[in-house]
């Protein structure tokens, strides 16, 4: 077996990058400078794709796929920032505020970060905002402490 990995190219958001096998998405867009939205990962953790924020759209699947577990396929074309991933990204943000306590215990800011500046001001989302959280904070965060 050859000692250099077998080189594979494909397309992200129309710029074409060469990377080896078994790269991820998230990795082969650091490459050419693309960032993708992330919550969870990190280079030393063993499971990520648990916060779902870094869901890209690939051509020919039927559904977003979290960049930083998905290997690079040879001609995958990947859009990192189509009205698709960004709804999916939506989606994850606002069920993550909806359940994260405004007087927050663990962060600084208690409610005054740019996490709430970043909460959506429609009036929907304040309504499910009001109810109680479908989960307890931990069970979002397990990678923090409790």
């Amino acid at each position: 077996m050859d000692s250099e990995s077998k080189l594979v190219n494909i397309t992200i958001d129309g710029a074409e990058v060469t990377v080896p096998e078994g790269t991820t998405i998230l990795n082969a867009a650091e490459r050419l400078g693309i960032v993708i939205p992330r919550y969870c990962y990190h280079p030393g953790l063993s499971a990520p794709a648990q916060c779902r924020m870094c869901l890209v759209e690939v051509e020919g699947a039927p559904k977003p796929l979290p960049a930083c577990v998905q290997q690079v396929q040879d001609g995958m074309v990947v859009s990192t920032d189509c009205v698709e991933a960004r709804k999916a990204r939506r989606g994850v943000i606002e069920f993550l505020l909806l359940n994260h306590p405004l007087d927050c215990p663990i962060c600084d800011a208690a409610g005054r970060g740019a996490e709430s500046r970043a909460r959506p001001r429609s009036p929907d989302f304040r309504n499910r905002l009001l109810r109680r959280p479908l989960y307890p904070l931990h069970a979002l965060r397990p990678l923090h402490g409790r």
